[in-house]
């Protein structure tokens, strides 16, 4: 309870129109499909936080076993990405982790490495540069299963 003449600080997260650090598409329906500003923000702290982020896109199947995500950087800021997963949840609760193959920058080299582990290895994400990520799974998996893409890094522009 607020008592009178307290303050009460209010901290909110804002994204412009023209998107923000960093973006994930999802390939889905032989296309790119923007599923929105990924929320690591951490303002001067430069503390790797963890996000999770429900698909909203079911990626396409891409060469029979591999679904790709694309993490961009559309603003002046620089994002640091330590670790990214994909997980398949079903609706009772079963989740399998999908293995991250391989990742590689828009230059295209391989930035695997960089991004398997939470070691404070980053990928370091400029204004311009996009990440192809591609995740590999051998079986089938029907509409009952939903994707949460999982990041974990930063970046200092200030989300409050």
């Amino acid at each position: 309870m607020l008592k009178l003449n307290s303050q009460l600080k209010v901290y909110y997260t804002v994204s412009s129109s023209g998107g923000s650090c960093p973006t994930l598409s999802v390939y889905s329906n032989a296309a790119w499909i923007n599923e929105g500003v990924m929320d690591i923000h951490t303002g001067a702290y430069n503390r790797d936080v963890i996000y999770r982020h429900y698909l909203v896109a079911k990626p396409d199947l891409i060469k029979g076993n591999f679904y790709v995500l694309k993490l961009s950087e559309l603003d002046e800021y620089t994002s640091y990405i330590d670790k990214v997963q994909l997980v398949a949840v079903s609706d009772n609760g079963s989740a399998i982790y999908l293995p991250l193959v391989i990742a590689f920058d828009n230059n295209n080299r391989s930035v695997s490495r960089l991004v398997r582990n939470s070691d404070d290895v980053w990928l370091v994400l400029r204004p311009g540069d996009e990440a192809y990520l591609w995740f590999y799974y051998s079986g089938t998996l029907d509409n009952s299963w939903r994707f949460v893409f999982i990041i974990e890094g930063h970046n200092p522009k200030s989300g409050y």
